[in-house]
């Protein structure tokens, strides 16, 4: 069986969470750093792995509010009295965000499917 360990998360009930939505995050960063292809690969053998369907809608949602949440981390390192790199800052939220949009975009399309 497949086990990811989450130590970042200081609560253990915080560490327990939807793992699509653990593989959504994982695959937005994949297609962040220009590796697209290694998050759909990684979201299939999950997928196949834990023998349950991943819904496309679930997946962009999750995707849509991972970027949306980094896009906004990302804006509050400006908010520091002395930002280190101010200048990465605007077009790291930019990247997340237009990643946002395309996912939601598609989420969009998904929704409207008969």
């Amino acid at each position: 069986p497949i086990k990811i360990i989450d130590r970042l998360e200081f609560n253990p009930r915080l560490r327990t969470v939807d793992p699509y939505d653990e593989l959504a995050f994982l695959s937005l960063e994949c297609e962040r750093l220009g590796a697209a292809w290694a998050g759909e690969y990684i979201k299939r053998r999950v997928s196949r792995g834990l023998h349950d369907g991943l819904s496309d809608e679930l997946f962009l949602f999750y995707r849509c509010y991972r970027a949306t949440v980094r896009a906004r981390l990302a804006i509050a390192h400006l908010l520091e009295p002395t930002p280190r790199t101010p200048e990465k800052w605007p077009r790291m939220a930019r990247m997340y965000l237009r990643i946002a949009s395309a996912d939601a975009t598609r989420l969009k399309r998904v929704l409207k499917r008969p």
